[in-house]
């Protein structure tokens, strides 16, 4: 409950008592984790602690909405950790996805100058991770530098009626020489992706977002689902496809809690076992108002999983690795060359 929530207190040697932040992690290998963020900080600090390593980094977006409670314990526990950061800039998130790509953007642009980590991934409030870090860190290892962003047809009522979708007309690169009469073709994807950093460099560095994003201010829901995923699909712009998704999974073909928002399951205990087996990283979603014994038990089983030695083994990698865009990136001076032959199902 939010006033149960407001109580908790945030001095850094109550959150170093609360949970286990020793795990060094990877010295050549790490993940920048991109978190948009409203409410309930007890969950956030939970999934912090699941996921902490020394090296990894972590960016908290927190929507201008956020009550003053919930700012002042995510700004408290930026203060405890030196690889913890809060985007300067904060935006108005809603659940139609306006400003989400906003805000993911400003803490992108934040984690663009610390050196090190490989893999970013954005998360929003109540994604709970089904992976340990280093299962985590063991599957990016073998994407290879690709992204995972779903990508499919986006549906032609939320694209707005602009008439030029050129380089010329949206201005997208930095660099206005590239700005010719290309057309942006748009597509759709889920907010939850994996990007490598090569991507989010190009992203920062090269594009200007400002006439893309205020154009689909105008879309009344979903506008968050096509930024991202039409940089990365369009072979006009930075060919980092990938269509394979390995973030989130947003559904199952049953959802045992029974609940559901905005078509989504609320996963619950009776989803755990379902959790264990699943390939992805994320869960989409879980809600403490919903069922936070479920949340408690899932986040026991993985922390003692994290301490099993060698636990990340049993990951079998060779589903990840024999992604279309995997194989792709494995031999892709060759495959650029011979475009035509690639077939995108099957990866050969």
């Amino acid at each position: 409950e939010d006033d149960k929530d407001e109580k908790v207190t945030v001095s850094c040697e109550e959150v170093w008592n609360r949970g286990s932040y020793e795990n060094r992690g990877e010295d050549n290998f790490s993940v920048a984790h991109i978190r948009i963020v409203y409410k309930d900080y007890h969950l956030q600090e939970l999934i912090l602690n699941l996921l902490y390593s020394t090296t990894n980094v972590f960016c908290y977006s927190i929507d201008k909405k956020a009550s003053a409670i919930f700012k002042e314990q995510m700004y408290n526990l930026s203060q405890c950790f030196p690889n913890i950061h809060i985007a300067s800039v904060e935006y108005q998130v809603d659940s139609a996805g306006h400003n989400m790509d906003r805000a993911f953007l400003s803490c992108m642009s934040l984690i663009r100058k610390i050196p090190h980590w490989q893999y970013a991934i954005t998360m929003q409030n109540h994604d709970m991770p089904i992976k340990t870090n280093e299962e985590m860190l063991a599957i990016l290892k073998v994407l290879n530098g690709s992204n995972s962003i779903d990508l499919v047809q986006p549906f032609s009522s939320r694209i707005p009626d602009d008439r030029d979708w050129s380089f010329k007309a949206l201005q997208l690169f930095k660099n206005t020489s590239a700005n010719d009469d290309r057309v942006l073709q748009i597509t759709k994807g889920n907010v939850g992706s994996v990007h490598s950093r090569q991507f989010v460099e190009f992203l920062i560095d090269k594009i200007n977002s400002t006439t893309f994003l205020s154009r689909f201010d105008k879309v009344i829901y979903g506008n968050d689902e096509l930024y991202f995923p039409t940089l990365n699909a369009d072979d006009n712009v930075g060919k980092f496809k990938m269509h394979e998704k390995i973030l989130a999974v947003s559904s199952f073909a049953s959802c045992y809690s029974h609940f559901y928002r905005h078509n989504t399951c609320i996963y619950g205990y009776k989803d755990l076992k379902v959790l264990k087996n699943d390939r992805h990283l994320f869960a989409n979603k879980v809600l403490p108002s919903v069922d936070y014994t479920g949340i408690v038990c899932w986040a026991k089983y993985l922390a003692h999983r994290a301490t099993i030695k060698s636990h990340e083994q049993s990951i079998p990698l060779k589903i990840y690795a024999n992604m279309p865009a995997v194989r792709f990136n494995k031999k892709r001076t060759f495959w650029k060359k011979n475009l035509s032959k690639f077939n995108c199902a099957t990866g050969n």
